[in-house]
């Protein structure tokens, strides 16, 4: 098996690039920490070593092939912004593999495609998996073609791995994101699929984050 840091050696100034261009819609997440009032919902990252794995459907990923390094470059960069700030649920947490270098080694295995997370799951070296399965991702309306309206389902579950042994910590099977926000099931018009699909990234890397550090109840689509 190919060596994962090696991989994050040689993908990881790309990573950080594509980081650097999203950081701009991270910063209102850890702004309103103090004063947050909806505790995380998995307490259990502090002190563990982190990684994030997406996994998108094949359909979803012939028309969008980047969506499995986006979303899990927006969610472990928001974790991190977060714990920047001091909160204890991500105190002594640590990422040590970049989305980039998860992304190559799915690249690498493409047998573990139809195989449950749990099996291969140690194979990441990481106590803590955060895995985020996308159920259905659109940026056009349902009710038209030709009208815009971002919409991202997911199953986010965490897996705790300790001594090669893999258990379910804590599993939502009904993690959304819609964008714009608040808009309408008939869509609107003045969009495009590209800025929809940056938008609705954003938008559900956030939703993804907000299980695992304090906010405001702003933040959540529910």
């Amino acid at each position: 098996m190919k060596s994962l840091l090696g991989a994050a050696r040689v993908v990881g100034p790309l990573c950080c690039l594509l980081l650097l261009a999203g950081c701009n819609v991270f910063g209102y997440l850890a702004q309103g920490l103090p004063s947050d009032n909806v505790p995380a919902s998995y307490k259990r990252l502090a002190g563990q070593s982190v990684v994030v794995y997406v996994w998108a459907d094949r359909g979803v990923r012939i028309d969008w092939p980047d969506i499995q390094l986006n979303i899990a470059s927006g969610v472990q960069a928001k974790l991190i912004e977060a714990q920047a700030t001091g909160i204890d649920e991500l105190k002594g947490s640590t990422f040590p593999l970049t989305a980039a270098s998860v992304a190559r080694f799915q690249e690498d295995h493409p047998e573990f495609e139809a195989e449950p997370i749990a099996d291969f799951a140690p194979l990441l070296h990481a106590s803590r998996v955060i895995y985020v399965e996308i159920s259905s991702f659109q940026t056009r309306s349902n009710d038209s073609v030709d009208l815009y309206r971002g919409s991202i389902s997911a199953i986010v579950k965490v897996l705790e791995i300790k001594g090669g042994q893999v258990t379910t910590g804590y599993e939502d099977r009904d993690v959304k994101a819609i964008f714009p926000p608040k808009t309408p099931d008939e869509g609107v018009s003045d969009q495009t699929d590209e800025a929809v699909y940056e938008g609705s990234v954003k938008e559900f890397t956030t939703q993804v984050a907000i299980h695992f550090i304090p906010h405001s109840d702003e933040d959540s689509n529910d």
